[in-house]
């Protein structure tokens, strides 16, 4: 699968007659983004070293301000009980007192032994990092049937009692009857976990065409800002047929897909479009991603483009830059109140080719350069060397990097 450098798995244990998406994964080296508040700052997620040994030891969530500034942070996990997190939790925008409370959400282990018991989505207290709301999202009472996870969509702007409830893409269980291993969305009951609404990801012949999907972000379709039903969810990815798409499924009654466009501009091409958010003032979504300007399928650069959801015409775009390093990998984090998006961005700060740190970027509508362009904590870790794969003799070890989706 096409995708990112470093959203990848540090050390994936092949034991016999285990399935892949039960086998445990101990510690990812990676960094994702949440979302962006009503005060317009970002949060970010990810793999953390605490002794400078350049290895992950545990996860941390951070928000920064509007300026890129480091605010306030936390270990969402303190028991160790998560082995993956996925982007695209979102923040709560809602009336209530969970208002700028993130999301965030991952696999679990909650016996130490090694394997994945479960996945959750769980809430946090910015103030605090106190894990205040959560709950299973794959339970099969539940009817959410995850056999594994690909990033969150979002919030669902319409609960103001207890918050919004969160939005979830995954595969199903390859042990279903009913269409296993397929892409699959759900929504979430802030206060139960129960999922309340879900559909797969199919397209007008009722065939699941996508090789990967990579980002969601929830809409309208209508040109105004986003509305508390909130009725669309966009989707970015790869299908059978090589293309980059961005697709619109109907989440009020029926999860069918109403409409998608090839995510194309000019004579570049995305090689792995990401969903980076929605834009609130208008409801048109972002996405973002390698680009191939010359049409020989390699990479070029990185570039992020808005979309018009009722046309599929591209009406903004611009291709990413730092003044502090080459990018190597990006992955979106939101967009504001005042429509710019964010990301946070993995670069090579000295030329030679590997990456050295992670930094957060919002780019200008107007000028379509970074306004923001920040290092983060150079203890949120990644992995140095380019190599795909490495094989361990001794224990019978693979190292394996897997590309998210």
């Amino acid at each position: 699968m096409r995708g990112k450098l470093v959203t990848l798995l540090a050390a994936l244990v092949l034991l016999a007659g285990l399935a892949a998406e039960t086998v445990a994964v101990p510690m990812v080296n990676k960094v994702v983004g949440v979302g962006v508040d009503d005060s317009g700052r970002p949060w970010v997620a990810g793999s953390f070293d605490i002794n400078s040994d350049r290895a992950a030891d545990r996860w941390q969530m951070t928000r920064y301000t509007s300026s890129g500034a480091e605010d306030t942070g936390f270990n969402p996990d303190p028991v160790g009980h998560f082995l993956d997190i996925v982007g695209g939790g979102g923040v709560d925008h809602s009336s209530t007192g969970f208002n700028g409370h993130p999301w965030m959400m991952g696999a679990r282990d909650t016996t130490g032994d090694g394997v994945r018991e479960d996945f959750t989505a769980r809430r946090y207290d910015p103030a605090t990092g106190a894990d205040e709301l959560g709950f299973q999202i794959d339970h099969p009472v539940l009817g959410a049937p995850y056999g594994s996870l690909t990033r969150g969509g979002g919030v669902h702007n319409d609960n103001t009692v207890n918050g919004n409830d969160p939005w979830i893409v995954g595969a199903r269980r390859d042990d279903l009857p009913n269409r296993p291993g397929q892409g699959t969305v759900t929504r979430h009951n802030t206060e139960t976990g129960e999922a309340i609404f879900g559909f797969l990801l199919l397209d007008e012949n009722l065939n699941d065409d996508w090789v990967s999907y990579q980002g969601v972000g929830a809409g309208n379709l209508v040109g105004q800002p986003v509305s508390s039903s909130m009725p669309y969810l966009f989707v970015t990815g790869t299908l059978t047929n090589g293309k980059e798409v961005m697709r619109i499924y109907d989440i009020t009654s029926t999860g069918a897909r109403i409409g998608d466009w090839e995510l194309d501009f000019g004579a570049d091409r995305f090689l792995d479009a990401r969903g980076v958010g929605v834009d609130p003032r208008n409801g048109q979504p972002w996405a973002v991603g390698a680009f191939d300007s010359n049409t020989d399928g390699q990479r070029d650069g990185f570039a992020s483009r808005r979309y018009d959801p009722g046309t599929g015409t591209e009406n903004l775009g611009f291709l990413l830059s730092s003044s502090l390093g080459d990018i190597l990998d990006v992955d979106g984090i939101g967009v504001d109140p005042d429509g710019r998006p964010w990301y946070v961005v993995l670069l090579d700060v000295n030329g030679n080719g590997s990456p050295d740190r992670w930094a957060i970027q919002r780019y200008s509508l107007t000028s379509g350069l970074p306004e923001v362009d920040s290092p983060i904590d150079s203890r949120f870790t990644f992995v140095p060397e380019p190599a795909s794969l490495l094989l361990l003799a001794a224990g019978g070890l693979m190292l394996c990097r897997r590309r998210s989706r």
